[in-house]
């Protein structure tokens, strides 16, 4: 589940929508090359540049487009979901979370199911 953004579709929704595009063309492309390849339509001294510059070209693309994102929740102020930095379950208080600041083990209001598994000296 992604981060629902107050003003617009769902970021993850929106990614996963790009991945699934980009890997149709990029699969695309790579069958055409291969099948010319088959056909004799290219040799293989022209195949092997063209998919390499194929494969460049889709890094390139999505390193753009992940940059992009990253920058457009950098410019709304959103944090991207990283375990350990979110609110902390019993106290609230934001910012980076470690297992040591537990103040006690599993209790019954505890919304950590895996709590009662850790090492209570931590």
């Amino acid at each position: 589940m992604g981060y629902q953004n107050p003003g617009g579709p769902d970021v993850g929704q929106q990614l996963s929508r790009f991945f699934v595009r980009f890997a149709l063309i990029e699969g695309t492309v790579f069958a055409a090359v291969i099948l010319a390849m088959v056909l004799d339509i290219i040799t293989i001294d022209v195949m092997l540049p063209v998919l390499i510059v194929t494969a460049l070209i889709g890094a390139v693309v999505l390193v753009w487009k992940i940059r992009s994102v990253q920058a457009a929740q950098q410019r709304q102020g959103l944090r991207p979901t990283v375990p350990g930095q979110a609110p902390h379950p019993s106290t609230g208080e934001s910012g980076d979370v470690s297992y040591s600041d537990r103040s006690g083990i599993n209790s019954v209001g505890d919304p950590d199911p895996m709590s009662k598994y850790r090492d209570p000296n931590s």
